[in-house]
């Protein structure tokens, strides 16, 4: 694991220097919200995720989740444009049923919400906002990773390194779906699981 760390900070050092990052913080542990809700609270016009697993948790409407899935109402009632794509898979239907439930609590609160194809993992957990930030990382939006794992995750604000991961998302958003489907012949609307 210690090289595995190193590995990657190495990677995100030749990352950053060929990009020129205006700023850059590390967003590890119990970090990871706060940061995420300054920068969310002052979201302009934009903001896109990939995630591969998000859960929701309404018997703790305290927790973090909850807070970080406000924070993005919030975002959508003041003009943000807001748009989640979640991971489908056809191999491990628990999550993806749990991303399910979540995508019900985004479509209600003005979020769009796109599905990956059910052939494909987006092990993606990527936040793009307002044209110059980019967050990328290990963190999923579970009760676990964001409350008691050890994660690590990284806010790079850079114009060109979000050029080039908006392309990114672009080209995984080209094959995603409004409607959850699971194999070639269904879907699965959000009602009716």
């Amino acid at each position: 694991m210690k090289y595995g760390i190193i590995f990657y900070l190495f990677f995100l050092s030749s990352l950053l220097n060929s990009y020129g990052a205006d700023e850059v913080v590390m967003m590890a542990n119990r970090d990871y919200y706060p940061i995420l809700h300054e920068i969310i609270a002052a979201a302009e016009s934009e903001i896109l995720i990939i995630m591969y697993q998000a859960r929701t948790y309404p018997a703790h409407p305290e927790g973090v989740n909850e807070l970080l899935y406000q924070d993005l109402f919030d975002a959508v009632q003041r003009g943000v444009s807001v748009e989640v794509i979640l991971d489908a898979s056809s191999w491990n239907l628990g999550s993806t049923f749990q991303n399910l439930t979540l995508a019900k609590l985004l479509r209600e609160g003005g979020v769009r919400v796109l599905w990956d194809p059910p052939d494909v993992t987006s092990h993606n957990k990527m936040v793009l906002i307002d044209s110059d930030i980019v967050i990328v990382g290990s963190t999923n939006w579970s009760y676990y990773a964001l409350a008691r794992n050890n994660e690590i995750s990284v806010m790079i604000k850079s114009p060109e390194l979000y050029a080039d991961v908006r392309s990114y998302y672009d080209k995984i958003r080209a094959h995603c779906t409004e409607e959850l489907i699971l194999d070639s012949q269904e879907g699965v609307s959000d009602e009716n699981p």
